[in-house]
């Protein structure tokens, strides 16, 4: 991408065959991605005559092609509450829960060059559609209220307001662009002598034909050029031909490497670790951050060694410190909203705040005080604290605010943000500190601005700290730092950037972080923003392509870095599914990649030796064991003890469920369980042919995915956006299924389902106890002649077949490397038991997973028993082979688990 920019702007502004075509013509230079532009200007500005050339964001060019101004979703969120004047409900919190959904709707109408009468005509029938009612008098049913009819009356009044006061927002100049020539007749007829050179990547452009109108409208003028300036050729990057696409990227993965960790912060550790490493000493590394939560303890942990470090990132400003100043200030607030007095803790959290410590209250004497008296009384008076201890500090502006008085909220706020402004003010140290407030500031001040407009506007406390907290969740500063210098001969350079964001030089090392699904790719979560159905914008296609966004990302890193590292959490949590990413999972199906995992303690061993957690069986918890004996044990509960015992005793014996979400391994996996069930239940008791196949499965396939996807009773109930991502991984691994069976009846094996989803029990005697063990099974079949017991799974097999030593088989009901073994052969006694197979006819089992050798399939891997070395011999399972081998491990391990005398221990060699 470098090279072709330059290339482009040597010929455009040096060339001299070029320059002569262009003699005395003034250029304007711009890009739909705004990165590509400041790349542009920093690098040739200098060099150049700025009386002919300008370098222009493309908010800046719309604004002088239309003569509109630009206003930011701040403003125009304020502004839309002011244009509707007494039209909506007089509270500013309760406008704020549905106002930027409505704006964010606005900027989809006229960014899809929608024929708004159309659009809202065909919203407020379906309204009237959901509504009616036949039992509702005709009379009465006109007066039910329609939502999008006031949405619709919404958008009219602020595009007439706006444009009055020539105003707009960046959508809204789009629109009018494209459907009106009056602005760019305008501007070419006044700038004759100008010619616009326009810069674009077509694979980030969200809906490409918006953006290709604009670009035909300025050709027409013959006083434009367009340049695409895509690292991907355009017509090979097509969704779902990522496969090919990496597939031609094959050198660059040789160079990959994938670590996963159990903890999010332990991979700040690997990059410190890959940085020292030799190899790549003295060379140019970037630093991809997925999740720019990890930026602060990144930033800390290598600004301390490295001295060349550049970093371009767009900063959340929930990651900012001084967020969590201004937050304890409206909580001390809000609760004295509610009580009429300050709540002693909060004005301790607040007292004890880093930076109101250091620029005003430094001495802790009343911090002392208020611990001290904390006992006495929970509230403090406004008196009270300021009379005593702040009459002469900057600090009482705040306790000094009243509720009932608007003028003196905002007032008192904005005195505290200026003045803490002046303290970071001259301090490098507080750069973003200091931008945080400055927007804060500015954000404040609009409010403050609407509110002297409009009369009889009251903003409470509440109201601001909802106001807050929009500014929180949807801004953002763009953090640019730059430390250069030489530190113990030290040559290396970093950079630290976002995934999402476009860099022009190439790298010697790049790290990517938190490669993890739900982050790389991130969940769509527009639904949340907008009041337009899924169904009407999947029909309009918006929204609908955030993955290829994140691959187009993907690929470019590939193409400018010589060795790449992929690092992702393995557990998950609230914040991360614990997934590794699906470009992954491809990248696993193409090379021959292998996943490391790094484990990090968080207290070095050597200074700190754990002890386990150790629980002896009380007598309730024995009564617990013999309960859940009663009940039963399945496979993943031994699994479970097998993990950890401490994490059985949580589940099974307190009922303390997990607190991690399903992950979206789990929710594939129900969703292809349930699917599989639908489609070969018809088949049970019957010899499978290739027109059953297709009449039974093939051609109900879709109809039922889909069914399942949208049913109401789903006990996993999901999202719009996670339906657009699964759809496509479980209609693949459903066909792949399908066609493994297909082509095996077509090489002439014979298929008789017996089972489809068999749920099953038997009764094990341990020590005059009867313990139940139970389990689903997937699917039972004959194969030839030959019982199989299959089990689904949606990891990558890496092998054709699992082969168990003889002295392996101790291992298998206790060690959890051997989890899935241990489940089908638990599956393979109760099966024996349920079905009284005492004869010597063998029974296999094995497992159907995706093949990591084959792209786009499935395939079945047998687990083979008694294998040996030496003699190369293979032999499947009789009854009496289960019951001399197999079971005595499996009634040791169950004893172990339901045995009074054994305590249960924690075991800290795992991970979770």
């Amino acid at each position: 991408m470098k090279r072709k920019i330059d290339q482009i702007i040597r010929n455009l502004l040096f060339n001299k065959k070029i320059n002569n075509n262009t003699k005395r013509k003034k250029l304007i230079l711009t890009s739909i991605n705004n990165p590509i532009i400041e790349y542009i200007k920093n690098k040739y500005q200098s060099t150049i005559d700025n009386t002919y050339v300008s370098f222009l964001r493309i908010e800046k060019f719309l604004e002088i092609v239309s003569g509109l101004h630009i206003v930011d979703n701040n403003y125009l969120l304020l502004y839309l509450f002011y244009s509707l004047n007494n039209k909506v409900e007089n509270k500013f919190s309760s406008y704020l829960r549905w106002g930027p959904k409505i704006l964010n709707d606005f900027k989809i109408i006229d960014y899809e060059i929608m024929d708004k009468e159309k659009f809202f005509s065909s919203m407020i029938s379906t309204e009237k559609i959901k509504k009616w009612n036949p039992n509702i008098p005709f009379l009465k049913e006109k007066n039910n209220f329609l939502y999008w009819e006031k949405i619709y009356e919404y958008y009219n009044i602020l595009q007439s307001e706006l444009l009055k006061r020539g105003f707009a927002y960046k959508e809204m100049i789009f629109k009018l662009l494209i459907i009106n020539n009056q602005y760019l007749d305008h501007f070419f007829y006044k700038n004759a002598d100008t010619i616009i050179v326009l810069f674009f990547i077509e694979n980030l452009i969200y809906k490409k034909y918006t953006i290709k109108h604009l670009l035909n409208k300025i050709t027409q003028f013959n006083q434009g050029l367009i340049y695409d300036i895509s690292a991907v050729d355009n017509n090979k990057f097509i969704e779902k031909n990522y496969f090919l696409i990496l597939k031609k990227e094959k050198n660059k993965l040789d160079n990959l490497e994938v670590i996963s960790v159990s903890k999010e912060i332990e991979q700040v550790k690997i990059i410190e670790d890959i940085i020292e490493s030799k190899k790549i000493y003295k060379n140019k590394i970037l630093i991809v951050l997925g999740d720019k939560y990890l930026f602060t303890p990144l930033f800390y942990s290598i600004n301390r060694k490295y001295s060349n470090i550049s970093i371009n990132i767009d900063y959340p400003l929930k990651m900012i410190s001084i967020h969590y100043t201004i937050y304890s200030i409206f909580q001390l607030l809000l609760k004295k909203n509610k009580y009429q007095e300050f709540n002693k803790k909060d004005v301790i959290r607040l007292l004890s705040d880093v930076y109101i410590k250091k620029f005003f209250f430094q001495k802790d004497y009343l911090l002392k005080i208020l611990n001290k008296e904390e006992n006495k009384s929970n509230f403090i008076s406004k008196n009270d604290i300021i009379n005593k201890y702040l009459s002469n500090n900057d600090l009482r502006f705040i306790f000094e605010i009243q509720d009932n008085d608007s003028k003196k909220i905002f007032t008192n706020i904005l005195f505290f943000i200026r003045k803490m402004k002046n303290f970071l003010k001259e301090k490098i140290t507080y750069i973003v500190e200091y931008q945080f407030l400055s927007n804060l500031e500015n954000y404040i001040q609009k409010i403050k601005i609407i509110f002297r407009r409009k009369k009889n506007l009251f903003f409470g406390i509440k109201d601001i700290f909802t106001y807050y907290e929009q500014f929180i969740n949807t801004e953002k500063i763009r953090y640019q730092y730059v430390k250069n210098g030489k530190k113990n001969n030290e040559l290396c350079s970093i950079t630290i950037t976002g995934f999402m964001d476009i860099f022009f030089d190439n790298f010697d090392t790049t790290i990517v972080t938190s490669f993890n699904e739900g982050i790389i790719p991130s969940y769509n979560r527009k639904n949340n923003y907008s009041f337009i159905p899924f169904d009407i914008r999947k029909k309009l296609g918006i929204d609908h392509n955030n993955e290829n966004y994140y691959f187009y990302y993907f690929i470019n890193i590939l193409r400018s870095s010589k060795k790449i590292f992929l690092t992702y959490k393995n557990q998950s949590d609230e914040l991360n599914s614990g997934e590794k990413s699906r470009f992954i999972h491809q990248i696993e199906r193409i090379s021959n990649i292998s996943i490391k995992q790094k484990n990090f303690p968080f207290i070095p061993k050597n200074n700190f030796h754990a002890k386990p957690i150790i629980i002896k069986k009380t007598k309730s918890i024995i009564k617990i064991l013999d309960r859940l004996s009663y009940q039963g044990f399945s496979p993943s509960s031994i699994y479970l003890y097998n993990y950890n015992p401490i994490l059985f005793y949580y589940k099974k014996i307190l009922g303390v469920n997990y607190l991690e979400k399903t992950s979206i391994k789990q929710k594939i996996g129900k969703i292809i369980h349930q699917a599989l069930e639908m489609l070969y239940l018809p088949l049970k008791g019957k010899l499978m042919t290739l027109d059953l196949i297709q009449s039974e499965i093939r051609n109900k396939s879709e109809c039922i995915i889909k069914k399942i996807f949208y049913q109401k009773d789903n006990n996993y109930p999901l999202t719009e956006s996670e339906i657009l991502l699964y759809y496509r991984i479980i209609k693949n691994y459903v066909d792949n299924f399908v066609s493994l069976d297909e082509k095996n009846v077509k090489n002439g094996h014979r298929i008789f389902i017996k089972e489809i989803e068999c749920n099953i029990s038997t009764i094990l005697n341990i020590r005059l106890k009867k313990v139940k063990l139970h389990g689903i099974i997937d699917r039972i079949d004959e194969y030839n002649g030959e019982i199989r017991i299959i089990d689904y799974k949606i990891g990558f097999s890496k092998k054709k077949e699992m082969n168990i030593l003889l002295s392996d088989i101790e291992n298998i009901f206790s060690n959890t490397y051997y989890s899935n073994v241990m489940q089908l052969l638990i599956y393979l006694y109760i099966y024996f038991k349920s079905y009284d197979i005492n004869s010597p006819t063998t029974t296999t089992i094995g497992i159907v997973s995706p093949d990591k050798n084959e792209y786009n399939s499935v395939t079945y891997v047998p687990i083979n028993f008694f294998y040996d070395h030496d003699k190369e011999i293979k032999k499947n399972i009789t009854y009496n082979d289960y019951i001399k081998n197999f079971l005595p491990f499996l009634i040791n391990r169950i004893s172990e688990i339901i045995n009074p005398e054994i305590p249960i221990i924690e075991n800290l060699q795992k991970n979770y």
